[in-house]
């Protein structure tokens, strides 16, 4: 009898000892990383064969405590490892620690190592070979308060693994994730019964539906594997295994015969040839039809059909600015299966919970379970009128399709309050000022942290990451409140609001692309007109808070040279030469945004004749620049580490320097414009003295952020 620890992803230890009783072991003991129990050889293999649910099946060897490294090493080397390998074989270590001495996993699994090579060359003269894909022996350590367990793993690698899937989608479920879905589902009692439908109609490249016939048709997930740890292990009993596989094979054919409708659809064409292509791979054909359709146009495929099971795991809006989609997407879903779906029984696994509320219907069981990081739940529905809600007493759905529940329409009424007044006194000074692009909300209420910006008939929403101390299901309910109150407030459709998470940035950080969509839109500033970008990036390509600042910028430079520094997109460059600049220069250190610069410079139907664009390092280009111009724009970033820069820039700590070289650029008639973002700047005592310096901020704050005085602060300084 050997000690066995059969792990399982986090979510899923528990429907693993259903399954391993069902195997019929007893006398288990369950952890949050697995099962215990006391077995023989053929309880392991059979796991290894036959386990839809777990990922390792581990054999333990020996436990011990060691208290530093070299303790470690003389447990791990008196061990007789010639009884479980020869010096020919493969060998890999995985070392797993927590709250012990030896912290560093990659030291732990070298110092094991060493111990085993030293063990067979000292006795044997020979050693194995470190081989770390596929070795003969996989040997597992596990190391919590300094106390060692050496583990066989018997699997080799995660049972997930089954073998038929070599092409998957851009998000593909895990195999035993989709198994637990699917015995949480209740497919396995649903599938005994060959009326009963299968169909998932978002499939993807199609693990939910071939796990779902390997559990209608009694096939075992292992038969499709060629590598076992065991394999290679001296005491491995391959007469035994091969009972085992052989009876797996016999039982495959039988169920290769069995008459059942499972069904799996995608709107992606690439998709589909992905499933098709494993499920060859899993000769599965007969029992799986997979077909390109779009959701809107799935139907059971008998009109008569009373009941079945669909399964669908469709995006979480985890990605940045992708939450107001999906939420219209589980309307939709929601839609279907009460129009056509009637009496069907519904699972639908979601990393956001809110979202499931779009369904419209009663989930009578939630399941928690983890699809890698991400928490989920399983939402198991019954499709039926009891359990269909009654939408104008349960909820309100606004015209772009977002639900609000009627316990978020009382919660959210302050945040619905502040957002119509900011708007109310919004109105007149828009009209006045002729402009596309403000803001009408800034976390006026702490609760409901966002700013919220309008560019023409588009709506730019970043959500300020919440603090840890916040429930994040309450995060997410309340940034759906933000959605949808902005969506029936403005009379903007879900299509056309983006939505990001702001956090703390640190240099290039604030520039990374989020999901790269390279749509621009055209908005409209006083007569000057820009590209934005409401997806790509944190920033959308036009500052709205420096609208005044661009404004004198340009009113400076009529007649003048002028320079822009740090120049993003260029947007202080168009305003010069809409003035009547007679020339400028525009320097960045991003070809991205000095093309995006040029693209505005077209835009407004100006040449590039007495208009240049500089791509350099700006801090070097500054102390190397021999000409002289009339008017500088100085707008440099708060914090820089990125590699145009030798060293970090900080805004506070240089920015003396950056001034005085910036300045020796400026004509003895000149003035320089200097802004930054650090709400904590204090400007340098030399400064103040050397210059003709004004602090302008309080006038280039225009009304729609005057509820954040600090968003930026504005310096004019002359010889």
């Amino acid at each position: 009898m050997y000690n066995l620890f059969v792990t399982a992803p986090k979510g899923i230890v528990s429907i693993l000892k259903e399954e391993l009783e069902s195997f019929g072991i007893s006398d288990l003991k369950e952890n949050p990383g697995g099962v215990y129990f006391e077995g023989n050889l053929a309880q392991a293999y059979h796991i290894c064969l036959w386990s839809r649910l777990a990922n390792k099946v581990l054999l333990e060897l020996k436990t011990f405590t060691a208290e530093n490294e070299q303790e470690l090493y003389e447990n791990v080397h008196s061990f007789e490892w010639d009884n479980h390998l020869t010096p020919e074989k493969t060998l890999a270590v995985d070392f797993v620690s927590t709250k012990g001495v030896i912290k560093h996993t990659k030291f732990g699994a070298l110092r094991v190592k060493d111990a085993i090579v030293d063990f067979f060359n000292e006795k044997l003269q020979q050693r194995p070979s470190v081989q770390v894909i596929q070795p003969d022996i996989r040997l597992n350590v596990y190391n919590k308060y300094n106390n060692f367990t050496l583990y066989l793993d018997l699997s080799g690698e995660s049972l997930h693994r089954r073998g038929y899937r070599l092409e998957g989608s851009q998000a593909p479920l895990k195999e035993n994730l989709a198994a637990a879905v699917l015995y949480r589902a209740g497919w396995q009692d649903l599938s005994k019964d060959q009326q009963s439908m299968f169909v998932d109609p978002m499939c993807g490249s199609g693990t939910l539906p071939i796990e779902a016939a390997l559990i209608s048709a009694d096939i075992a997930p292992g038969i499709y594997r060629k590598y076992y740890g065991f394999l290679g292990w001296l005491h491995h009993d391959d007469k035994l295994w091969q009972k085992l596989y052989l009876n797996a094979k016999f039982r495959k054919q039988n169920g290769l015969e069995k008459k059942i409708s499972i069904i799996g659809y995608d709107a992606s064409a690439k998709s589909i040839s992905y499933a098709i292509n494993n499920l060859e791979r899993a000769d599965l054909r007969g029992l799986v039809h997979f077909e390109k359709k779009d959701l809107s146009d799935v139907r059971p495929i008998y009109q008569n059909t009373i009941g079945g099971l669909m399964v669908i795991n469709p995006p979480y809006g985890q990605r940045i600015g992708e939450l107001a989609e999906v939420s219209q997407l589980y309307v939709s879903i929601g839609n279907l299966v009460k129009k056509y779906f009637q009496e069907w029984k519904l699972s639908i696994l979601t990393g956001n919970i809110e979202l499931g509320k779009n369904i419209g219907i009663h989930a009578h069981k939630k399941y928690q379970l983890y699809n890698g990081p991400i928490e989920c739940r399983l939402l198991n529905f019954h499709v039926t009128e009891a359990d269909i809600y009654k939408h104008q007493t349960k909820l309100s759905i606004n015209q772009s399709g977002l639900i609000l529940n009627h316990q978020t329409k009382i919660a959210a009424q302050s945040f619905k309050n502040r957002l119509k007044k900011n708007l109310k006194k919004l109105k007149s000074w828009i009209a006045k000022e002729k402009i596309q692009c403000y803001r009408i909300y800034d976390q006026d209420i702490p609760e409901y942290a966002a700013a919220i910006d309008v560019y023409g008939e588009a709506v730019h929403i970043q959500e300020y990451a919440p603090p840890e101390t916040v429930n994040p299901d309450i995060a997410k309910t309340r940034l759906n409140d933000i959605i949808v109150i902005t969506s029936e407030l403005l009379s903007v459709p879900i299509n056309n609001i983006a939505i990001k998470q702001r956090k703390k940035q640190k240099g290039k950080a604030q520039y990374n692309r989020f999901e790269l969509k390279n749509q621009f839109i055209e908005v409209d500033e006083y007569g000057s007109r820009f590209l934005v970008n409401l997806t790509d990036y944190l920033d959308t390509g036009l500052f709205l808070d420096h609208r005044i600042t661009r404004k004198i910028v340009g009113d400076l430079a009529k007649n003048r040279h002028f320079l822009n520094l740090f120049a993003y997109t260029g947007t202080a460059t168009i305003y010069a030469i809409k003035a009547g600049a007679r020339s400028t220069t525009t320097v960045d250190s991003s070809k991205k945004y000095l093309t995006w610069a040029k693209q505005n410079l077209q835009l407004n139907g100006f040449s590039f004749e007495k208009n240049k664009f500089i791509q350099v390092d700006c801090l070097d280009w500054i102390k190397k620049e021999k000409r002289k111009y009339d008017i500088i724009f100085l707008d440099p970033p708060t914090f820089s580490n990125s590699k145009s820069f030798k060293e970090s820039f900080q805004i506070q700590r240089d920015h003396e320097q950056l001034i005085i070289d910036t300045m020796d650029l400026l004509a003895k008639d000149g003035k320089m414009i200097f802004s930054n973002n650090f709400k904590k700047f204090k400007m340098s005592d030399k400064i103040m003295v050397r210059y003709q310096l004004t602090n302008i901020t309080e006038k280039t704050i225009p009304l729609d952020f005057s509820r954040n005085k600090k968003i930026h602060n504005c310096w004019s300084l002359e010889w």
